[in-house]
């Protein structure tokens, strides 16, 4: 008969390879979830927009959309904060350390929300010269004017809310994060949906979402709790080596997050001052619709990065040889998904569009929509090699692909304003369309040796003192 000693490394290699199966099965149920979360979304958006337009109109929804810009540049105060705590809380939680994932949430959070008040300060103290800058008529000026300080308060506290996301990410729970959005889309829809109806017209929009991150906010809290049996803050929880350790990961981020963020708003004022605000509206359901599209892989695929992390962490045996796996895997699925979902839409962008925007249908948005999935398409090929080179600290060479795309996007609008008889939104669509291709090809280019086979797994001390930048 065995004994105690001899069944136990047969007790623990069972243990082992039945956690391993877990994990593995809990990544697929993320990967899972983040692209149902982008489909369902996506159904979401489909009866948002003709409900919106219904009530609101171009002209009203464009300015609507055209005052989003005043969130993205509040943004900016997360810093790169939020996807540097998804990386730490993966690799803490990887060695079982709790009260190292309290620490690095408590900090994070913390540093947010001092950073979102000076945001909000510079946002309010601009708001004037924004809404000139727009040469909107008077009563837009004013009704802009009036929701620039609550959009602003409202961004600034989002903050806390994608921060939060990423903790239940670094936990390997991106699929009850997915959840969680999805519901708040529905609770945004309903309650705008009666706003609207009871004619409190485009503030609808900003109270429906205030009310909705609000669950958000208080459903992953509940989330987080249950799932690491205690609470993810602690008072004493503050540390300057954590806050050193996240801005060491966290400065590359924001510097790709400035870049990426000045693209979309760019964009749109670029559209509203050269070929009119009506046409924002355009611009903007093309570049959803496909950005949707796209997220359905990049939901999916997003999940080997906090895996890949808290591979390199816990130093599990076999771990090379289940990062290729993972990434080999994600490289198939990202190019069928991307073949099927961007060469479906193209074909039957028109009568879909027609029928579900009905008399709201525009007839520039078919062929808009089409010019941004050819890049789109294109794009979606370099997304492992993205998160692959991000959970590998490589994050300089992700900040490049960033800064590559941004640049090309600025040089052709400008170019296309400056040399072209008119600006049209179909010319601004093919300069997207540039951007995107010449991000995918840095990425898969010029990237690949670093994700190599040969190029050896990243000491994680070496990753923690890098001054590397991260896209």
């Amino acid at each position: 008969m065995p004994s105690a000693s001899t069944n136990s490394p047969l007790r623990l290699g069972r243990f082992a390879a039945t956690l391993s199966a877990f994990r593995a099965s809990q990544l697929h149920r993320n990967a899972i979830a983040g692209s149902g979360q982008v489909i369902v979304t996506a159904a979401i958006a489909c009866i948002s927009y003709p409900v919106y337009l219904r009530f609101l109109g171009y002209e009203l929804y464009g300015l609507w959309l055209t005052l989003g810009v005043v969130l993205t540049f509040a943004q900016f105060g997360k810093v790169g904060l939020v996807p540097a705590m998804t990386k730490h809380v993966a690799e803490e939680y990887g060695r079982g350390d709790m009260v190292a994932v309290r620490s690095y949430v408590t900090t994070g959070l913390t540093v947010l929300g001092v950073m979102g008040c000076a945001m909000l300060g510079l946002v309010l103290a601009l708001r004037s010269q924004f809404v000139t800058a727009l040469r909107l008529d008077t009563a837009n000026s004013l009704l802009a004017l009036r929701l620039t300080p609550w959009i602003a308060v409202l961004s600034i506290y989002v903050l806390q809310i994608e921060a939060l996301n990423a903790v239940l990410a670094g936990l390997g729970r991106m699929d009850v994060a997915s959840v969680l959005q999805v519901v708040a889309r529905l609770i945004s829809l309903s309650v705008a949906t009666f706003l609207l109806a009871n004619g409190v017209g485009i503030a609808s929009l900003l109270w429906s979402n205030a009310v909705a991150y609000v669950f958000v906010h208080a459903a992953t809290l509940i989330a987080v709790h249950r799932i690491t049996g205690a609470g993810c803050l602690s008072t004493s929880g503050f540390d300057l080596r954590r806050l050193r350790a996240l801005a060491g990961f966290g400065s590359g981020v924001f510097g790709a997050s400035l870049i990426n963020m000045l693209i979309a708003p760019f964009n749109k004022i670029m559209l509203a001052r050269y070929a009119g605000v009506g046409l924002v509206p355009v611009f903007d359901l093309s570049w959803s619709l496909s950005m949707q599209l796209r997220s359905i892989v990049d939901s999916g695929v997003s999940a080997i990065m906090p895996e890949i992390s808290r591979l390199l962490a816990c130093q599990e045996p076999r771990a090379r040889a289940r990062i290729q796996q993972v990434r080999d895997r994600a490289k198939r699925l990202a190019f069928v998904l991307g073949l099927v979902i961007c060469g479906s839409a193209a074909v039957f962008a028109g009568p879909v569009l027609r029928v579900w925007l009905g008399p709201r249908f525009h007839v520039l948005l078919p062929d808009t929509l089409r010019i941004i999935l050819i890049g789109v398409f294109i794009e979606v090929s370099s997304i492992p090699t993205y998160y692959t080179l991000l959970a590998l600290g490589q994050v300089s060479k992700v900040f490049l692909s960033n800064a590559i795309a941004a640049c090309a996007n600025v040089l052709c609008v400008i170019g296309v304003v400056l040399l072209a008889p008119e600006f049209s939104v179909g010319l601004l669509a093919l300069c997207v369309t540039v951007s995107l291709t010449a991000s995918a090809v840095y990425l898969l280019a010029f990237a690949k040796p670093y994700i190599s086979g040969s190029t050896p797994v990243i000491d994680m001390r070496q990753m923690r003192t890098s001054s590397d930048l991260v896209g």
